[in-house]
């Protein structure tokens, strides 16, 4: 019952059903955005750091629940997260510049086109993909990366949830909340991101119960340090994009409206943009996964054939 409380305030707590478009400006020349976001990480990381050794003395203790605070606030948001509006807002990043009608999403009938045009006007509904080698990454992924997957880890580490349960979580959000429910698009991507972020905030914070064996930051005499920089690279990837890691949909209607932009870009391009795009990088994602892949990875790319 407890779990099943938690459950529900996990979803009324973080509920954010972007999408965003994998497809249609694949092929442009553009260049990596994730070194400025990787800049703007790092920089904040650096003025966490800063505000927890301001107030230094002699009988100064680690607070590492204080460094949890911090990174709170300057890396989580609910409904939007921070760098995921950073992203978003920022004229720097390189990223592909379509509205949702411009987008794959264009040739869908109005029962399926309402609920994203709806979530546009709210603030939440379209979101751009950055470029990073090769890839394109929806700017909402990032939200999914540093505030579901920090759920993720709190429920794991505090809750003592099993990793297949807080995967089973993501799945249940995709199904409704934040996925089929709402714009119809059920994102296996989604899960990747979460699942990564889970990775991601385990290596920041360590165990709850030993955050001395954190990756990244160090605590001696009350001074936190922060001993390497945060590079994304090590968590970005090719399941993120959802050209790669293939959506499924509120319907095969909806399925089928979405196919015809593929198909109209495939005859305009002369290039492939049916999911996966890169055929040669689905080895690579499934044992990135590992156990756990098949409950983050599209089912197509587990078909032999592929």
């Amino acid at each position: 019952m407890i779990k099943f409380f938690l459950l529900l305030f996990f979803y009324l707590g973080h509920l954010s059903a972007a999408e965003t478009d994998g497809f249609t400006n694949r092929y442009e020349s553009n260049q990596d955005a994730l070194p400025l976001i990787n800049i703007e990480i790092n920089q904040r990381m650096n003025n966490i750091v800063k505000i927890l050794n301001q107030n230094y003395s002699h009988f100064k203790r680690c607070d590492w629940d204080e460094l949890h605070s911090q990174l709170g606030k300057h890396l989580r948001w609910p409904l939007q997260g921070q760098i995921e509006k950073y992203i978003t807002d920022n004229g720097h990043i390189s990223k592909s510049h379509l509205n949702i009608s411009q987008s794959v999403y264009k040739n869908l009938s109005f029962i399926h086109f309402a609920p994203m045009k709806i979530g546009t006007f709210l603030g939440i509904g379209f979101t751009p993909p950055i470029y990073y080698n090769g890839l394109l990454i929806g700017a909402d992924k990032f939200g999914h990366f540093l505030d579901e997957g920090y759920y993720y880890y709190h429920l794991v580490n505090k809750w003592n949830y099993s990793v297949e349960e807080v995967l089973d979580i993501g799945i249940f959000s995709e199904n409704y909340l934040e996925g089929k429910l709402t714009g119809g698009v059920y994102s296996f991507a989604d899960l990747a991101a979460n699942y990564d972020g889970y990775l991601f905030w385990t290596d920041l914070l360590g165990p709850h119960t030993k955050p001395e064996l954190s990756k990244f930051f160090s605590c001696h005499l009350g001074i936190f340090k922060m001993y390497r920089e945060i590079d994304l690279s090590e968590y970005v990837n090719a399941a993120w994009d959802e050209g790669m890691n293939c959506n499924e949909y509120r319907s095969e209607a909806m399925k089928n409206e979405v196919e015809k932009s593929i198909i109209e870009l495939e005859a305009k391009n002369q290039k492939r943009f049916h999911c996966p795009v890169y055929v040669n990088l689905i080895g690579e994602m499934i044992n990135r996964y590992g156990p756990h892949a098949k409950k983050i990875l599209s089912p197509v790319l587990f078909i032999p054939t592929m």
